[in-house]
């Protein structure tokens, strides 16, 4: 198919809107390990909750993922993920 069918105007400014978006998570972790002193150990793994963010923005709002086991798995996965950066907030470098 040509690039004209495959790039549709209307979903353009979504891709826009979300890269700034995934940008300005990344400026937020340089913010946060140089002004409020926060271990790259925890900033990091933070910031890759974005993964989550843009699965939530994939299954809900852009409908890519239709399977109910598959959004099962990957709310299993995102409890997980949550489960790991509290404990790495509680207990990881920097918690003290």
């Amino acid at each position: 198919p040509e690039l004209k069918q495959e790039l549709r105007r209307e979903v353009v400014g979504y891709g826009i809107f979300s890269g700034i978006l995934w940008n300005l998570g990344n400026i937020a972790q340089v913010i946060a390990m140089h002004r409020f002193h926060m271990p790259y150990g925890i900033s990091y793994p933070i910031l890759q909750c974005a993964l989550l963010v843009s699965g939530i923005w994939g299954i809900y709002f852009f409908k890519e993922v239709r399977d109910q086991k598959t959004i099962l798995v990957f709310w299993a996965g995102a409890t997980v993920l949550i489960a790991g950066v509290i404990i790495l907030g509680a207990f990881g470098p920097g918690s003290g």
